[in-house]
């Protein structure tokens, strides 16, 4: 299991270093496709996190495994490469799936003493999230901030139109 972690990290490590070496070599995308103008090793920006957080995880539980300078360093490399991947490449979710994602890292030891954080009342934040942004699109309240500062769509790439369909899709065959 030891090894598996080791060998894993490792080659997440190399991945991610590519990922950055061909988004700063090839700013504006290392090939087009039918969707999407900026594709790079890892594809399309939203895409990235696939890889990132599994390389994140990895790198520190070898961290937590074995704790030695070297694991520390490449975590901390890991962190570093990943976060300049995400932010050259302004992807919205990547950029707050990172940031929940090194929030909970660095504050892991207090959050997981609190009784609130269990899967239940994660659940219930996931509905009331998706009701707010789906069902009564509250994401227009904050279009300044969606559209002129991080310079994204008020429907999420689209997203908010498939659940439309589903929707209807729903109303039509509830089951």
């Amino acid at each position: 299991c030891e090894k598996v972690l080791k060998v894993s990290n490792c080659v997440f490590f190399i991945l991610c270093l590519v990922n950055l070496v061909t988004i700063l070599v090839y700013p504006t995308g290392m090939y087009h496709d039918a969707l999407y103008t900026t594709n790079w090793f890892f594809k399309y920006d939203n895409t990235h996190i696939f890889m990132f957080y599994p390389a994140i995880l990895i790198s520190y539980i070898c961290t937590k495994y074995n704790n030695s300078k070297l694991h520390k360093m490449i975590f901390i490399l890991q962190l570093i490469i990943t976060s300049i991947c995400v932010f050259i490449c302004k992807s919205a979710t990547s950029i707050v799936a990172l940031i929940l994602i090194i929030f909970y890292l660095f504050f892991s030891r207090k959050i997981n003493k609190l009784s609130w954080m269990n899967p239940k009342n994660f659940l219930i934040l996931y509905i009331i999230i998706f009701v707010l942004f789906i069902l009564l699109r509250v994401q227009n309240s904050f279009a300044w901030f969606i559209v002129d500062v991080v310079g994204k769509d008020l429907t999420f790439s689209t997203r908010t139109y498939l659940w439309d369909n589903i929707i209807e899709y729903i109303k039509v065959k509830p089951i």
